[in-house]
C-alpha cells in the first residue's frame, strides 16, 4: 500500500496481513478499506479524469488499491465474478483468453500480465497497475527451472507491454531466506509458547496472558504457512517491558526486541496497530505462534526459504580475484548454501572434517573454491583440504 498511497504505513495505517484489533477484542485480516487512513494515488488519479486499471493477483488487495477509485479494478483469483457495477468490466476470462487460475500456481501471475497486455490492447488505460504473487519466488529458489520459467514468462508480457508504447516501471516486493538450522531442519521460535512459559495463562479457559501477533498471517497459508520474521507482542499490564525486552534479547534466533515506541520509529509503524514488543528473527530463523498449530512446519512450508537448501547460487561472476576481506554478509550466504548442498548431497557426521565451530561461526574447508567459481558452472565437489579461510 505504500506504493499507492506515496506513504509510510505510520500514515497509511495498513501494518500488514493481519492485527490484533483491541476494541473489539478480536485477530482480523487487513483487508477491509476501513483500515486505510490515506487516500490512494490511483483514485486521486482517476479523479483528474485519467483512465486507470488494476489488476492484482490475489482477491485480498483489490479492495484496498481500488479504494474509491473510478475505473478497472479486479483479481485473477476471481476474475470469473468480476461486474461491470463492482470491477469496472466484464466477462475478464473471454477477454484474456485465459482459464480461470489455481491461486496456488505460476499461472494466477500470468494471467495478471496476460490480462494486462488485453487492457492495453483494448482498453488503452492511462495508468495501469498490476500486481502479482509471490507463490513462485517462495516455491522456487532462483537460478531453478520454475524460476527461470517464470521470469522467462515476465520478460515476455513486459516486452508486448512495452511494444504498445508504456512506459514501465517496476517493483519488486521482499527477499528470502533460508530459515533452517546448520543440521538442514526447520529453525523455529515458538513465540506464543515462549510468552506462555514465563507469564503463563488462565487458569479458568487456558488462555494466554500474552497474545502474539504476526503481521504475515493469511488465508494463502501454502505460501509461507503463516510463518514469519516479524511478530508484535500484547502484554497483559503489569509487565515489566525492560525485563521482557532483555529476556527475549537473549533467546537465541531474536535478532532484535523494541517497544511499541521503538517500533513504530524505526520501521514508521502506527503504534495504535502494534503490540507492546515488536520482536525480529534473526536471518536465519522463522517465528511462529506455537507448537500447535505449527509442530509440523518443515513439512508445510516447503517454500523458497527452506528449496533454497539446494540451490547452488554463487554471487560471484568472473575471473577477477574476490575483494578482501570478504564482506561478511555474502561470505556468511554462502557459508550457509555451501554448508546445505554438501549436507544434500553427503550425510554429515560428527567426525566430518569439512567443519569446525569458531566463534559462533561456521567456517568451511575450501570456501575459497565456492567464492570463486562461476555461478553459471555446473557445482562440483569441493576440495575438501584446503585450509579454512580466515
Amino acid at each position: 500500500l505504500s506504493i499507492v498511497t506515496g506513504v509510510p504505513p505510520s500514515v497509511h495505517g495498513i501494518c500488514g496481513n493481519y492485527l490484533y484489533d483491541v476494541g473489539s477484542n478480536t485477530e482480523v485480516m487487513m483487508n477491509d478499506p476501513k483500515w486505510l487512513r490515506a487516500p490512494t494515488l490511483l483514485a486521486a488519479l482517476a479523479d483528474t479524469g485519467l483512465s486507470i486499471a488494476v489488476v492484482t493477483a490475489k482477491d485480498k488487495l483489490r479492495a484496498l488499491l481500488g479504494h474509491k477509485m473510478k475505473g478497472i479494478c479486479f483479481s485473477a483469483e476471481k476474475a470469473d465474478q468480476a461486474t461491470l457495477g463492482e470491477n469496472g468490466i466484464s466477462d475478464v476470462l473471454a477477454l484474456v483468453g485465459k482459464p480461470l487460475p489455481s491461486v496456488y500456481s505460476a499461472d494466477l501471475s500470468e494471467f495478471v500480465f496476460a490480462a494486462g497486455v488485453k487492457l492495453m490492447e483494448k482498453v488503452r488505460p492511462d495508468v495501469m497497475y498490476l500486481s502479482t504473487t509471490d507463490y513462485v519466488q517462495h516455491k522456487h529458489a532462483p537460478g531453478t527451472t520454475g524460476a527461470n520459467d517464470f521470469y522467462a514468462m515476465m520478460d515476455g508480457y513486459l516486452a508486448q507491454l512495452e511494444a504498445l508504447g508504456c512506459v514501465i516501471a517496476l517493483t519488486a516486493d521482499h527477499g528470502m531466506n533460508a530459515k533452517v538450522a546448520m543440521d538442514g531442519t526447520p529453525d523455529v521460535i515458538y513465540l506464543q509458547d515462549w510468552f506462555d512459559a514465563w507469564l503463563g495463562t488462565t487458569d479458568a479457559h487456558i488462555v494466554s496472558k500474552a497474545r502474539v501477533i504476526l503481521p504475515i498471517t493469511d488465508p494463502y497459508v501454502v505460501h509461507h504457512g503463516a510463518l514469519g520474521s516479524f511478530a508484535t507482542v500484547y502484554l497483559p499490564n503489569g509487565v515489566d517491558l525492560p525485563e521482557a525486552c532483555a529476556r527475549l534479547q537473549a533467546v537465541r534466533g531474536i535478532e532484535v526486541v523494541l517497544t511499541r515506541e521503538q517500533a513504530a520509529e524505526r520501521f514508521e509503524l502506527p503504534a495504535d496497530r502494534i503490540g507492546d514488543l515488536v520482536v525480529v528473527s534473526e536471518r536465519f530463523t522463522v517465528i511462529a505462534p506455537d507448537m500447535l498449530g505449527h509442530g509440523e512446519s518443515a513439512k508445510p512450508l516447503g517454500d523458497c526459504q527452506f528449496s533454497v537448501r539446494f540451490c547452488h547460487v554463487l554471487l560471484y561472476d568472473g575471473d577477477s580475484p574476490w575483494p578482501q576481506p570478504y564482506p561478511r554478509q555474502i561470505l556468511d550466504r554462502l557459508l550457509r548454501v555451501a554448508f546445505l548442498h554438501r549436507l544434500h548431497n553427503r550425510p554429515r557426521s560428527s567426525g566430518d572434517p569439512w567443519f569446525r565451530r569458531l566463534d559462533g561461526d561456521w567456517l568451511l574447508h575450501g570456501q575459497n573454491d565456492v567464492l570463486r567459481r562461476n555461478r553459471r558452472q555446473a557445482p562440483r565437489p569441493l576440495n575438501r583440504h584446503r585450509r579454512t579461510a580466515r
